[in-house]
């Protein structure tokens, strides 16, 4: 495994040891930059669309209720709402992108917290951040073995109830994660 990070401080509160760590791969803030300004942009082009809506000569959209519908709508496909300035009228509309949300948003990119209450001695720092990188592998797969296999072979997935027999199944499927 790469060096784990360039960043990594650990501190105790209350017996929790929470980790600030930031990615060691360079690469995924300059993708997440590009994927969240495919999103303004596109986002940015829909809202452009409701000013025009309301500043058209035939049927132009009117209200404050009916805009802001269509603008919630907009809104909430992309979920990039914090990072616009809205102003609403009677019969207007108009949207600015916010760069101070948007540069303090891209100053976290790459930047996550872990929390662990196990002590310093028994998990170091470094073990922490190695075990929630592979978390990801792991979910994937137990993701892949529920959702795929049922799929695939036609069979009903069943819900359990009793602890017994959740780790009845668990097992073959953790199980199956280690043979991947």
């Amino acid at each position: 495994m790469a060096k784990i990070d360039s960043l990594l401080r650990s501190v105790t509160v209350r017996d929790i040891r929470p980790y600030f760590a930031t990615s060691p791969k360079v690469f995924l803030a300059a993708d997440r930059a590009r994927k969240r300004g495919a999103l303004l942009e596109a986002t940015e082009r829909d809202l452009a669309q409701i000013a025009a809506a309301t500043q058209r000569a035939m049927r132009p959209l009117r209200g404050p209720a009916r805009i802001a519908l269509r603008v919630g709508k907009v809104l909430g496909r992309r979920r990039v709402g914090k990072h616009f300035t809205l102003e609403l009228t009677d019969r207007s509309f108009r949207a600015v992108r916010d760069e101070v949300a948007i540069a303090q948003e891209a100053a976290l990119d790459g930047i996550y917290i872990l929390r662990t209450n196990l002590a310093a001695a028994r998990l170091p720092t470094e073990e922490v951040v190695r075990r929630y990188k592979r978390l990801a592998t792991i979910e994937r797969a137990f993701r892949n073995s529920r959702g795929g296999s049922h799929r695939k072979n036609r069979t009903r997935p069943y819900r359990i109830r009793t602890p017994v027999k959740k780790s009845g199944r668990l097992r073959p499927l953790m199980l199956t994660t280690r043979t991947r």
